[in-house]
C-alpha cells in the first residue's frame, strides 16, 4: 500500500505578455491512464497548490479525485511557477 503520492507539474511563464495580474490553471491526472481514485481507493485527502518561487507565496486550488481534475484561481502571473497536487 502506497501511504503518499505527490505528482508535480511545472509551469513556466504562466499567462507571460498577457498584462493579467493573476490566472487560474486547471489540469488533470491520472495513473497509468486511469483514475488515480480507482487505483488507490484509500486516499483521504487531496490538495494542489501552486508555488511562486519568484514572490514564495502558495495559492491554494480545489481537487476532484474522482474527475481527476484539480483547479487553482486568482494566481499570481510569474516565470517559476510550481503545481504541486499531493494525495494521502
Amino acid at each position: 500500500m502506497i501511504s503518499r503520492k505527490s505528482l508535480i507539474a511545472s509551469l513556466a511563464a504562466l499567462a507571460a505578455g498577457t498584462g493579467a495580474s493573476a490566472a487560474t490553471i486547471t489540469g488533470s491526472f491520472n495513473y497509468d491512464g486511469v483514475a488515480v481514485s480507482s487505483v488507490h481507493s484509500d486516499i483521504q485527502v487531496s490538495t494542489v497548490r501552486a508555488y511562486d518561487y519568484g514572490t514564495g507565496q502558495s495559492t491554494w486550488g480545489t481537487v476532484d479525485l474522482g474527475a481527476g481534475t484539480f483547479r487553482i484561481e486568482n494566481v499570481p502571473v510569474g516565470d517559476q511557477v510550481l503545481v504541486q497536487i499531493e494525495l494521502d
